[in-house]
């Protein structure tokens, strides 16, 4: 699966691919967590991958999850770093 902002890396320095990617996530600024739940076994089988991830769900509709390469090769463990307010959650979610 070909991610639909593919950019060839090895044309770009690091720099500024660094800033195109800042730039196209700037929409998730100011986003809302709305749901957090594991893929299912129908977006799995849809993705291609063998992994189920855990998948957070933002106010405006967007799913987010965790792969274990840009180019959607399989599901991938989210790392947290918990803040102040967030200092109970768990150190990461597995992929199942």
């Amino acid at each position: 699966m070909l991610c639909a902002f593919f950019i060839p890396i090895a044309t770009m320095s690091e720099k500024t691919l660094s800033a195109q990617w800042v730039a196209k996530l700037k929409p998730l600024v100011g986003r809302t967590i709305i749901g957090v739940r594991y893929l299912n076994a129908d977006e799995v089988r849809r993705l291609g991958i063998t992994h189920h991830p855990i998948c957070l769900q933002l106010d405006d509709g967007a799913l987010l999850w965790p792969m274990a390469d840009d180019e959607g090769n399989d599901a991938g463990a989210l790392f947290i770093q918990a803040g102040t307010k967030t200092a109970a959650l768990p150190v990461g979610a597995p992929r199942l």
